[in-house]
């Protein structure tokens, strides 16, 4: 009797023939040193009903030590205690409604993907910017910002039974990050999608960017291009527009911030599509995955990419695809809608810490 010694991980061919020595398909199973084994139960949130579709999830915890979760959904958003209770902290004034997710023209997708003579499902691949949701702590606060909605919203669990106000002084925007140094960066300004600007500097209602005497202030990102993405990391906050990668640094006065271009391409499938695992920046484009680590941009090697091109609706997934770490695992996963779909069906994940991939 001689082992098969299969290498971990999934490497998926442009076909189901194509050769690999290593698995080829697999359907939510991982690997533990190097050991085959199922994911594992998938535990229900119970008892919990959103009354509009969930879009970004953000734990944090207080200066007390009490843990909260907030859901932040397309019209309301919900936190969640401790004990389990649920509380619906929407804003008196609602949230503004998303962008409706519309029909593809014909002759969108793979060729043999739907009927013949009829218009594909999912949104536009032509829209121009997708949907942003951002959810982040300031201090032991909690930040909400929907690019529909522009308003940047704050909730303190100091008092549970509030709900959502619209920060004084703060300006509409399309998506924000909070940095290490205490400012509140937001993308996506004034109306117009090439220009953001930062808060003074623990100061959140403050955003005079004109004035001398405070830190906040704004670029323009030139050459014109819309800001799709971003995240803070350790190394600044990293911004996409829909042609370039740009690093924004702390420099401290005059210029508070600097803006330095990084590397051209390789633009998030989605606002959510990206994510800090390990002290990198993990993403996934149209071009494949990529990973940021401080020194430069490379591309990430996806042995399962056939498998996702063959399968994945670009269309609905520049809205809807979502990247999340799973901290316990060392693992990342990105979900993407299947063709035809308008909401994420598959998975793709990436064992940062032992550099397998698998499929879900």
């Amino acid at each position: 009797m001689i082992p098969l010694l299969i290498p971990p991980g999934v490497a998926a061919g442009p076909t189901k023939n194509t050769p690999s020595g290593a698995w080829s398909e697999v359907h939510m199973m991982r690997w533990a040193d190097g050991r085959l084994c199922p994911m594992g139960g998938i535990e229900k949130l119970s008892g919990v009903t959103f009354a509009s579709p969930c879009r970004a999830v953000h734990t944090w915890t207080t200066t007390a030590g009490v843990e909260w979760t907030a859901f932040l959904c397309e019209r309301h958003v919900y936190v969640l205690d401790v004990a389990g209770v649920l509380s619906d902290i929407s804003p008196t004034v609602p949230l503004v409604s998303p962008t409706t997710l519309g029909t593809g023209g014909w002759g969108r997708g793979k060729w043999g993907k739907g009927t013949w003579g009829t218009p594909r499902t999912g949104i536009d691949i032509k829209k121009a910017l997708p949907d942003a949701y951002s959810l982040d702590n300031w201090g032991e606060d909690l930040l909400v910002q929907t690019s529909a909605d522009q308003r940047l919203l704050r909730w303190s669990p100091a008092t549970p039974s509030t709900v959502l106000t619209a920060v004084s002084g703060a300006p509409a925007g399309r998506q924000f990050v909070v940095t290490p140094e205490r400012f509140v960066m937001m993308f996506g300004i004034a109306s117009d999608p090439r220009a953001f600007g930062w808060c003074d500097q623990e100061v959140i209602t403050d955003w005079n960017f004109a004035s001398t005497t405070n830190k906040a202030g704004s670029y323009t990102v030139e050459p014109a291009s819309p800001l799709v993405a971003a995240i803070s990391t350790r190394d600044g906050v990293l911004l996409w527009t829909s042609k370039k990668l740009y690093l924004s640094r702390f420099v401290g006065l005059p210029a508070v911030y600097s803006l330095e271009e990084i590397s051209d391409g390789t633009v998030p499938f989605s606002p959510g599509s990206v994510v800090t695992s390990g002290g990198a920046v993990l993403w996934a484009s149209e071009g494949g995955f990529w990973r940021f680590d401080g020194g430069g941009v490379a591309p990430l090697a996806c042995p399962i990419w056939a498998w996702i091109a063959e399968d994945i609706d670009i269309g609905a997934a520049r809205e809807r695809a979502v990247m999340c770490r799973v901290d316990t695992r060392g693992e990342v996963w990105w979900f993407f809608p299947q063709m035809g779909q308008t909401e994420n069906t598959r998975a793709a994940i990436y064992s940062v810490r032992e550099g397998w991939w698998s499929q879900a």
